[in-house]
């Protein structure tokens, strides 16, 4: 990569990746999953994950919210400080707001939990891929992944085909229903992402009722190191209520119910993400929607980095964007853990 100095406002290279994970109810579903390497069904097409700091270029994602709400869209790297432990960094790399604009791929992963009642729904009927992120991002691509049971499936590499897509879409059908621990499968997804090489910041939307009795501490914390945010979107599923004729039970269910759901849309916030939300119960086109919504938070997000000093203790050191003038308005996210 060259320096910023060399170019001008469109800005540099920086793979950014999106990953959508949708999670259906985990009670009483036993014991955690043991998680396999993820199935390669079409190796021909590369995949992006997180930037692993050995030596390259350490990224970090992040937007600014003016003090009136709005985004703030013309920062230019002269705005930000890079500080590493504390110390301000040199700011490598820059790109994105309107002065910046983003020229590096936008891979938006979507991951799919396969259980019956995901299908029954109807939720993986819907292909709607060229609304929203494609329509506006001619760097955009899809990428369609199943999860069920211990393994995940790659059924479509990033691809702005949407034949492709449609077709991935239908071969989730065929995968079979299996246990969804919501956390875990979360953990383990921001692991892999993590731990993957390349340089690129994912974000992460969980699609989901929001009914996990696991804590959702280690998802959040995994999260947070890796600098990848988290966007819930709590949906509404027919929830089995079959069996309680004692009300004071059946309101006590509700109840728990109502937290549970409280604390996955709750992930958003330390992470750097967003709740997204609905008018009432979720839509029959959710995947047009979703799609449409995070084409939104692509078009406020900056990408920064800089390049770590090489060292042999390969130790963890926490990484923060800050502005120079506070008064600009307030980073969400922009910080992340990076290890040399």
């Amino acid at each position: 990569m060259k320096p910023i100095s060399s170019c001008g406002p469109r800005g540099l290279y920086a793979p950014a990746a999106i990953a959508v994970f949708l999670c259906l109810p985990a009670i009483g579903r036993g014991a955690s999953p043991q998680f396999q390497p993820a199935s390669q069904t079409q190796p021909s097409e590369a995949s992006s994950a997180v930037f692993r700091a050995e030596g390259k270029l350490a990224l970090v994602r992040f937007q600014v919210a003016g003090k009136k709400t709005d985004f703030v869209t013309d920062l230019s790297p002269g705005d930000i400080e890079i500080r590493e432990d504390g110390v301000a960094q040199e700011v490598a790399f820059f790109e994105g707001g309107r002065l910046y604009t983003a020229q590096s791929h936008t891979d938006v992963y979507l991951l799919f939990d396969c259980s019956g009642s995901v299908q029954s729904a109807g939720l993986l009927d819907t292909h709607v891929f060229s609304a929203g992120l494609l329509d506006e991002f001619p760097n955009a691509r899809l990428s369609i992944w199943g999860f069920s049971g211990t393994t995940l499936s790659r059924l479509s590499g990033p691809t702005r085909e949407t034949a492709n897509l449609a077709a991935a879409m239908e071969a989730l059908h065929s995968l079979p229903p299996g246990g969804t621990p919501l956390y875990l499968s979360l953990t383990a997804l921001v692991g892999q992402l993590r731990n993957a090489p390349g340089d690129s910041l994912p974000m992460i939307v969980v699609i989901s009722d929001g009914i996990d009795t696991t804590n959702s501490s280690a998802a959040r914390l995994a999260a947070q190191k890796a600098g990848i945010p988290i966007f819930p979107v709590n949906i509404n599923c027919q929830l089995d209520y079959d069996g309680i004729t004692d009300l004071s039970r059946l309101v006590g269910s509700l109840q728990r119910v109502r937290q549970l759901q409280a604390d996955f849309v709750e992930l958003a916030g330390p992470t750097g993400g967003k709740a997204l939300k609905f008018e009432s119960k979720s839509p029959a086109n959710l995947l047009d929607r979703i799609l449409k919504m995070m084409a939104e938070e692509v078009r406020y997000t900056y990408s920064a980095g800089y390049y770590p000093t090489s060292g042999d203790t390969n130790s963890p050191h926490k990484v923060q964007v800050v502005l120079k003038n506070s008064n600009r308005g307030k980073v969400i996210g922009g910080s992340r853990e990076v290890t040399h």
